[in-house]
């Protein structure tokens, strides 16, 4: 499968490289690329963007819910799922419930929130890209089936009008209500 390229197009011979010189970035339609102090991204990188925090969710969503059946499940050493644990707890993904067996102590479990539980198209997008690019030659180690109705699960961008998006190129950029643009010096601007 060829690749195409993604974005604004190269530059053409003696064109300087876009951001540089006087002419702040723009995007592949040609808008100004606006530097955030508070990007979303970063923000869910700062909470998610880390390999272990991703197979601790891979498995609650597989019904994984007890400190030992994640190091069983991910092979995760024992004070590493203790932060990671700690840290969706305290994040809000999920949420520390108590359980007791007869005749053992309290323990607890964990379970995902509504806020954990919106991570799900996050991680079938990681799989679906992971299952196209990274799979073994025989194909993906794990097929994930509507319950309903058996067919594959795949995530799809649409826009909120309900018109499929199926490249970066269809987007454009533009600040939120939220944004707050960083300064940047007239040197780079």
């Amino acid at each position: 499968m060829a690749q195409r390229q993604v974005g604004p197009p190269p530059l053409d011979a003696g064109q300087a490289p876009t951001g540089q010189a006087s002419e702040a970035p723009r995007d592949g339609a040609g808008a100004r690329i606006h530097p955030m102090e508070n990007c979303s991204i970063a923000r869910t990188l700062e909470v998610l963007g880390e390999k272990w925090t991703f197979l601790v969710l891979r498995d609650a969503f597989r019904g994984v819910r007890r400190f030992e059946d994640f190091i069983a499940q991910t092979g995760i050493p024992r004070q590493v799922l203790s932060n990671r644990l700690s840290a969706l707890t305290s994040r809000g993904i999920l949420s520390k419930q108590t359980y007791r067996e007869p005749g053992v102590r309290p323990r607890a479990e964990y379970v995902l929130t509504a806020k954990g539980s919106d991570v799900y198209p996050v991680l079938v997008a990681m799989r679906q890209w992971g299952d196209r690019y990274e799979a073994d030659p025989e194909g993906p180690p794990l097929v994930m089936l509507h319950r309903d109705c058996g067919a594959a699960v795949l995530a799809h961008l649409r826009c909120a009008d309900g018109h499929p998006v199926t490249s970066a190129d269809e987007v454009t950029h533009r600040p939120g209500s939220g944004a707050r643009l960083r300064s940047v010096p007239a040197n780079e601007a």
